[in-house]
């Protein structure tokens, strides 16, 4: 994916420009793969610190070319470059920075507010310091793309619900689910603390959390229903993915719940014949994890298998006493006389 900016001004050399060169690690639709890259947001600065290249510049992605909508050259008497980069899910963040001192990407009070910030898969990519060469162009070198691999930052939570045989194969309406979480937290990810590979970020990146006030509502999943039988597979289970802070979802100041309402029709399942009548029942449920937290980078997968137990349905059952053996008669001499 590497390519060089579009060059308006034919006086400086092409292969002098900073340009970037990107690669997604860690795929988890979220910006899995470069396809669903379009647009990251830049910064950069050079000599301790002291000079800025790139404040928040957006890097566009043009065909096979990343095009940078602000030209900056390489200079040889400019030292330790350092770069930082991110994508809002291709959009811009106001409250971004690069601290030169650590080599950090800080973004002050990350804010989810509503579901559709909670939508947003938020990817960020630092370099170590770099250092252009003179004598390098002076050679006829072209220097290539500064190297971006960026990091998922946040934590992939997705619900799924489905049913199992028990149910007959019958409809479940899912209405008003929603779930509590933490909104607004500070990124502050030091070069230091960005791994390589096939790592990811640490949790210590993200500080400063709010309590987990925040309601989310499920706008697919409040609006669905579990259709299909388990018989021939026809089950469809209804899902919806959100990208979170990562936070610990568990404990005496951050339990994470999730509420939900099914509505089922009784007919179907008590026999009392084919009429419309249903009944519905309120649900909340904790969103634990193994280690008590969504880690940055990791996809957490929230299965509910709706069974008849969950219903309060309980089923009619037969069970056999025994079975009475056989009776001789009280008169049993009735022989058979075989003649010849």
């Amino acid at each position: 994916l590497a390519g060089c900016a579009k060059i308006e001004t034919t006086e400086v050399p092409e292969g002098r420009v900073i340009s970037f060169d990107n690669y997604v690690s860690n795929a988890v639709k979220s910006i899995d793969t470069e396809k669903y890259l379009t647009d990251f947001y830049v910064f950069g600065k050079a000599n301790s610190g002291s000079d800025v290249i790139f404040d928040n510049v957006l890097v566009k992605k043009n065909g096979e070319n990343w095009e940078t909508e602000v030209t900056r050259y390489w200079n040889e008497t400019k030292t330790d470059y350092k770069f930082a980069a991110y994508s809002n899910d291709n959009a811009k963040i106001d409250g971004a920075s690069l601290e030169y001192a650590e080599g950090a990407l800080k973004i002050q009070n990350y804010n989810q507010a509503n579901a559709d910030d909670a939508k947003k898969d938020l990817i960020i990519g630092l370099t170590d310091k770099v250092t252009y060469s003179g004598a390098d162009y002076t050679d006829g070198t072209l220097s290539g793309p500064v190297q971006l691999s960026f990091y998922h930052a946040l934590s992939c939570v997705k619900f799924v619900f489905t049913k199992d045989a028990t149910l007959n194969g019958v409809d479940l309406t899912l209405s008003n689910v929603s779930f509590t979480a933490c909104s607004t937290a500070t990124l502050n990810v030091p070069q230091s603390q960005q791994t390589r590979g096939e790592s990811q970020l640490s949790s210590t990146v993200w500080t400063g959390h709010t309590t987990p006030a925040v309601s989310y509502f499920c706008d697919s999943l409040s609006a669905s229903v579990i259709t299909g039988t388990t018989t021939d597979n026809s089950v469809t289970p209804q899902e919806e993915t959100f990208f979170l802070i990562p936070q610990y979802n568990n404990g005496a100041d951050h339990d994470l719940q999730m509420t939900f309402t099914l509505t089922w029709p009784t007919d179907a399942l008590y026999g009392e014949g084919t009429g419309d009548n249903t009944e519905s029942k309120i649900y909340t449920v904790d969103l634990k994890s193994n280690k008590s937290e969504w880690r940055p980078g990791y996809r957490y997968i929230y299965t509910a298998t709706i069974n008849a137990e969950n219903l309060d349905l309980v089923p009619i059952e037969f069970d056999v006493q025994e079975i009475q053996g056989w009776n001789d008669p009280e008169d049993n001499s009735g022989d058979i006389t075989v003649q010849n």
